[in-house]
């Protein structure tokens, strides 16, 4: 299953209005003539779409009635059966209520299991909540999905603006903690199920990251511990495949994984994307030669990440030859996601930990944010929403290092980035899913392996420094050719070409920059003529002469409209008050 969702009446006996039933299918995929599968009953009705990655729908129907979905990949057992098995043994244990198997999975994936005999909703997330599942309630109804644009525009729910919510995405691309743009509805935390039952709603951490027993190893035993269990990661997603799709750029996170695919025998098939003259693709076409992977690079142009990553996968699989290895599940495409923060630390600097410890987490979080030069734009805001609104950020960074119980304030400054940025790091993918039709495997947000790094000493993982000391771990080869290093990072210490572009500085040439600013000022433009427009924040003059100053090349005002963009979104969704 790719996309899943509901509507439980909490009265029983209430049937679900018709119009309400028609718009949860229509909602649930856009792709044309989509098979939209469903589980009824006169007051419930749950629908899913399946783009086929897996093989199998992700779907058990218990002999009493009850049901489960599954989104995404558990990796629950040990033998190679596949998440259909992984599905049906984690759902005899829901049945009873017993969620301790959620503890031994280590995929990435959400699911839920709703009893119409007992009443009982269940919503379940992985252990870093990496694959959401949104939901909303009130006295009559609760309605789940894994697709917010669903719970956006379903007529059934109420809708009211969460001002720290939208703030909070305007700033971080985001929302913290369980917040979305909506009061009311809610996304479920990492390690969470959340229980329906009798008018109540229940939270149930099954897991905590927080409170995992300590691991302090040597430097090197760490790097050759985490090496077994990410090969073993890497190993139980294959399960038994022989051939393998996957994206590889030039640097360390993509790398690592087609190095270990490669390790393990699996034929390779590898997908670039990256501008013309960059290191991003030479160091990508040179690792693919040194691996012996079949690649395929496609030059990056000003169109979105997403359909760059649909365009490729189409162009590659139109490139297939009769008779030539093909992957047994095409559409599953391995991706480097995760690895950058979750071992690379990347947001992090020893300052930072530094203050966190201290207790200066105020301090800490502003240096975050001036790092990652994030803030509330005050040049776009009317006078009184500055008051209200630009001290959002700071807080929220604040508020959510106090939700961790970990003795360490550097590890948990750097849990906040798990919980939030990481969780929410694909959200974007899985909510376009059914348009891209690709699902990920995504080998670095196992919970095995992560477990090793978040249970160690946060120090040595500070500027990829453990990162390239677990390097040495990898077969000789992915060694053997330069790779892209972060700004202020430990440097790749093999010779570096000259004459390549780097992806953090004047990575586009002139004509694609000129094409992404076009762009930017019609997204602008087409703002300011929104009705409804949240003029009691945004000031619209402010934001046209900002507009004019992008057009004429006075000043890069791209953040302003990204900024802006959520507030529209927003007002043009919501119930007025």
């Amino acid at each position: 299953m790719t996309i899943f969702a509901g509507i439980v009446s909490r009265r029983p006996g209430r049937p679900i209005p018709e119009p309400a039933r028609r718009e949860l299918s229509e909602l649930l995929s856009r792709h044309p003539g989509e098979q939209v599968m469903t589980r009824v009953g006169a007051d419930w009705l749950l629908a899913k779409v399946d783009i086929g990655a897996y093989g199998h729908a992700g779907i058990v129907d218990g002999e009493q009635g009850d049901v489960s979905l599954l989104a995404g990949d558990p990796i629950y057992l040990e033998r190679h059966d596949g998440r259909h098995a992984d599905l049906q043994a984690l759902h005899r244990d829901w049945q009873s209520g017993d969620w301790s198997s959620l503890r031994e999975c280590r995929g990435t994936f959400a699911a839920a299991h709703f009893d119409p005999a007992s009443r009982r909703l269940h919503l379940v997330a992985d252990k870093l909540g990496v694959r959401p599942v949104y939901y909303w309630a009130n006295d009559d109804w609760v309605v789940f999905s894994t697709a917010f644009r669903v719970l956006e525009r379903l007529s059934l729910v109420e809708r009211r603006i969460d001002l720290r919510g939208v703030t909070e995405k305007a700033c971080f691309t985001f929302p913290l903690a369980d917040r979305t743009i909506f009061e009311g509805v809610h996304t479920i935390a990492a390690g969470e199920v959340v229980s329906f039952d009798d008018g109540r709603i229940d939270h149930i951490r099954y897991w905590r990251w927080d409170e995992l027993p300590a691991l302090d190893l040597p430097q090197d035993e760490l790097a050759a511990t985490l090496y077994a269990r990410f090969k073993d990661a890497v190993a139980r997603r294959l399960r038994g495949d022989r051939t393998a799709l996957s994206f590889l750029s030039g640097g360390l996170d993509s790398r690592a994984i087609v190095a270990v695919l490669s390790d393990v025998g699996a034929h390779i098939h590898t997908l670039n994307f990256a501008p013309v003259g960059t290191q991003d693709e030479l160091f990508g076409a040179e690792i693919a030669k040194r691996l012996g992977t079949r690649h395929l690079a496609l030059p990056q142009r000003s169109e979105a990440f997403g359909e760059q990553q649909r365009r490729i996968f189409d162009l590659w699989h139109d490139s297939l030859q009769a008779g030539e290895a093909e992957p047994e599940h095409p559409r599953l495409i391995w991706s480097g996601d995760g690895g950058s923060v979750g071992v690379g630390h990347v947001y992090l600097t020893p300052e930072m930990v530094q203050m966190a410890r201290q207790g200066k987490l105020r301090e800490a979080a502003q240096a975050f944010l001036d790092k990652q030069h994030l803030a509330v734009p005050r040049s776009v805001l009317k006078r009184d929403a500055v008051a209200r609104l630009a001290d959002l950020p700071v807080q929220g960074i604040v508020d959510e290092v106090n939700t961790q119980h970990c003795a360490d304030r550097g590890r948990a400054l750097h849990l906040f980035l798990m919980n939030n940025d990481q969780r929410r790091h694909l959200a974007d993918h899985f909510e376009n899913i059914d348009v891209r039709r690709i699902e990920l495997h995504l080998p670095f947000f196992d919970a095995h392996f992560m477990a090793g790094i978040l249970a160690s000493p946060i120090d040595g993982f500070l500027r990829h420094r453990f990162y390239n000391l677990w390097l040495g771990q990898f077969p000789a080869a992915a060694r053997e050719v330069p790779w892209q290093s972060y700004p202020g990072h430990e440097a790749c210490p093999l010779p570096m070409p000259e004459g390549l572009r780097y992806q953090w500085r004047d990575v586009f040439s002139d004509d694609v920059v000129a094409e992404r600013r076009r762009k930017v000022v019609e997204e602008g433009l087409e703002l300011l003529r929104s009705a409804p427009f949240p003029s009691h924040v945004i000031d619209r003059l402010k934001l046209r002469l900002m507009l004019w100053a992008m057009k004429w090349g006075v000043r890069d005002t791209a953040y302003v409209v990204s900024f802006v963009r959520p507030y529209v979104r927003c007002w043009q969704h919501c119930q007025p008050r």
